[in-house]
């Protein structure tokens, strides 16, 4: 039996309550956690991708929760992921998604933000999940993304999936540049530790 056509966007609802109760807490604690650029810049742009973003995968979850029927036959069935043992799948995917990204919040504390603070010195957390992931909070949105997809298989989750890979893949790389440029070689020795995505290294 296929999970109920509402209970991924219940879970995106949940996570997205979740962070935005843990980003109100930071500005009662006198932190801006919200610094994701949207001018014309660069960063600006890749910014205002991450919103597109969001928006895109908002259409994906009501449309399927509403309209299921009319999602896979109008935004292009992925036959092989239509199932009941994929959509379990994506949703257990989702769900591991969501407690890598809350475990990824909960280590930073007080450093956790959206976006590239570069008027602060940032801290470089490397105990908890960033032993084994130097970026696990985004390794938590691409595992909830592939499980949206999974769980919707149709080809606008997919292209949505491909597009959060390619923007995260660089604002990884733009945050990892920032850290470096203000921690140096103590970044260093971290980033060759410690996988971008996951997994231990040899130094």
């Amino acid at each position: 039996m296929n999970p109920s056509s509402w209970l991924p966007l219940a879970l995106a609802a949940a996570a997205g309550a979740a962070v935005a109760a843990h980003s109100l807490r930071l500005r009662k604690a006198g932190v801006e956690p919200w610094v994701l650029p949207l001018g014309d810049d660069a960063p600006g742009f890749l910014g205002r991708a991450f919103v597109g973003l969001v928006a895109v995968w908002a259409f994906v979850l009501v449309t399927w929760a509403i309209v299921p029927a009319w999602a896979l036959r109008s935004l292009g069935a992925v036959p092989l992921l239509v199932g009941p043992g994929f959509a379990w799948a994506g949703i257990a995917l989702m769900l591991g998604g969501v407690v890598m990204v809350a475990m990824g919040q909960r280590a930073m504390g007080k450093a956790w933000r959206v976006g590239i603070p570069t008027s602060d010195k940032p801290k470089l957390v490397t105990d908890g999940v960033f032993a084994w992931s130097r970026n696990p909070v985004f390794l938590g949105m691409m595992l909830a993304a592939g499980g949206v997809t999974l769980a919707i298989p149709h080809a606008l989750s997919l292209a949505a999936l491909t597009g959060t890979y390619m923007a995260l893949s660089v604002q990884i790389r733009l945050e990892e540049a920032y850290l470096e440029s203000w921690l140096g070689e103590t970044f260093g020795a971290y980033a060759r530790g410690v996988g971008r995505w996951f997994g231990r290294m040899k130094a």
